[in-house]
């Protein structure tokens, strides 16, 4: 996964983004979160994905950044081939994945192996975003 900053394509509400340690409890350094609201004060991020229970909802507020700071931890992610995730508990790699499109096609690399074509909301980005490794500042994106 390769990041490019949102100062390079404005985002608009309703863009998947990854949050750069937005959230302390989170295990690895970035999330991905969806851009609910852009106004004067900030853009307002949630967690983002269908996989998220409602406890996840419930203890994890809804994030206000300033417009200020947000070049420096919002940035639309660009999904490459190979990328690592987890999709029904099963650890996978996409490999095929087209611009703008948040459909893929997944090939599972446990020992029952087989293909998956579907929409990323079902499936669990944290292996590649744990793989960013990104710490301050966050200039290392296009």
């Amino acid at each position: 996964m390769k990041l490019k900053s949102i100062l390079n394509q404005s985002p608009v509400a309703g863009d998947v983004l990854v949050g750069l340690q937005l959230w302390p409890e989170c295990a690895c350094t970035s999330r991905l979160v969806i851009l609910e609201s852009i106004s004067e004060i900030g853009y307002g991020v949630a967690p983002f994905g269908a996989l998220l229970d409602d406890e996840d909802h419930s203890t994890e507020a809804n994030l206000i950044i300033d417009l200020k700071i947000a070049a420096r931890c919002l940035a639309h992610p660009l999904l490459e081939v190979g990328d690592p995730l987890v999709h029904r508990n099963r650890p996978a790699r996409i490999v095929e994945t087209k611009p703008n499109d948040w459909h893929v096609r997944i090939a599972y690399d446990d020992a029952a192996g087989g293909e998956f074509y579907g929409n990323l909301i079902w499936m669990d980005l944290t292996p590649s975003l744990e793989l960013l490794s990104i710490t301050p500042p966050w200039s290392t994106f296009s």
